[in-house]
């Protein structure tokens, strides 16, 4: 079994692979306040209630103890579950927008060359800024396919306020959507010093 070490308030502490940082400071005596959370057989906490925020090192904002589970591993179980719920109950354009914004708060992951960058980037910027119409996308996959000269440029350190876990825990599809188009705009706006380059792309494929 895999066993993660980390220093919680100042103390060396060990979790388990899946165990959250609240399961991990309650084995320790810590009481830490909490709502969405019970020890009850397939009961799924979703850390929306954010009474249990943390700083955690590294991390720009805060986030929850009870969500955050092996850092990006446990983002990427989010976002899988949460593509596997839009597959029937999700527009392709929303469910664009999804990956578009996981993958540029992921950029490390997902955005690795210059055309997987730009991909994503210019997919959130038509998205946001122009119609977010089928037909953009395809425009842009064709100038992605084609002869394109891209150069990666430096990526901003912060990724936006909102991360998945602002989502997973919407209760429908409506409310689902609500809150990704949140996530969406605190991505994009976190990315602001691109904005002119994502224009310039979008309107070269257009």
């Amino acid at each position: 079994m895999t066993k993660i070490q980390f220093e919680l308030d100042g103390q060396q502490v060990e979790a388990v692979n899946g165990e959250t940082i609240w399961q991990v400071a309650k084995r320790q005596g810590r009481e830490i306040p909490h709502l969405c959370y019970s020890p009850e057989p397939d009961y799924r906490p979703d850390g929306n209630c954010r009474a249990c925020m943390v700083e955690v090192e590294g991390e720009r904002t805060l986030v929850s103890r009870i969500v955050v589970e092996g850092g990006t591993a446990g983002c990427q179980l989010l976002f899988d579950e949460l593509r596997g719920r839009q597959l029937t109950t999700s527009t392709y354009q929303i469910q664009r927008l999804t990956v578009d914004t996981y993958c540029m708060q992921h950029p490390d992951r997902y955005c690795v060359s210059a055309k997987s960058l730009a991909a994503h980037l210019t997919g959130l910027c038509w998205a946001l800024e122009y119609s977010g119409h089928p037909s953009g996308l395809k425009a842009l996959q064709r100038w992605l396919d084609g002869s394109a000269r891209l150069e990666k440029p430096e990526l901003p350190p912060f990724r936006g306020a909102l991360t998945i876990a602002d989502v997973i825990g919407a209760p429908d599809p409506e409310e689902r959507a609500a809150a990704i188009g949140r996530w969406a705009h605190s991505t994009w706006n976190a990315y602001a010093p691109l904005h002119p380059l994502a224009r310039h792309w979008v309107e070269e494929a257009l």
